[in-house]
């Protein structure tokens, strides 16, 4: 998913294909940022969450409980080409994992990431669904504190109870 249609290429390690590396339209892939045993593993055209559920909207609209999201800090790219999903269909519950392997993200991608779901109409919250609400002047210090080797932080998101801008 992405915010527009793309076409791209998938590099993974050749031991191990569940760690990869997408490159996008342009963008070169530079092996020597990453282990010499990577390798092009296949192309493929991205599309956009809107494109994806078009005809199963309305369908959809008020029926899903649950979305989870892993993309590695790709979430504003995924949710600018899902506005209409997301104002259609409006998901109860959203789980996303929010990490900084390979230094991929930084506090401010974090940062901004928490402020997009706040501003979809969502509650944040990193222990449960429905769990103490994490508030917007919070984002900050939770997005510095995940910048450790390997962290790995869920963030769950319920549009039942939204946050005050506070």
């Amino acid at each position: 998913m992405s915010d527009k249609p793309r076409k791209c290429q998938m590099y993974a390690d050749k031991k191990d294909v569940g760690d990869g590396v997408l490159v996008c339209e342009g963008a070169v892939f530079e092996a020597h940022q990453h282990d010499v045993n990577y390798a092009l593993v296949g192309e493929f055209e991205l599309a956009t969450l809107d494109s994806v559920f078009s005809s199963a909207m309305e369908v959809l609209a008020g029926r899903v409980e649950v979305i989870k999201i892993d993309v590695e800090g790709f979430e504003p790219q995924i949710f600018a080409g899902g506005r209409a999903f997301m104002s259609r269909v409006r998901p109860r519950y959203i789980m996303a994992e929010v990490n900084n392997y390979n230094g991929a993200a930084s506090p401010e991608t974090v940062q901004s990431i928490l402020h997009m779901y706040n501003d979809l109409g969502y509650a944040v919250h990193t222990s449960k669904f429905n769990g103490p609400n994490l508030l917007p002047k919070d984002y900050s210090s939770l997005a510095k504190s995940m910048f450790g080797p390997g962290t790995v932080i869920n963030i769950y998101m319920d549009r039942l109870q939204p946050c005050s801008q506070s």
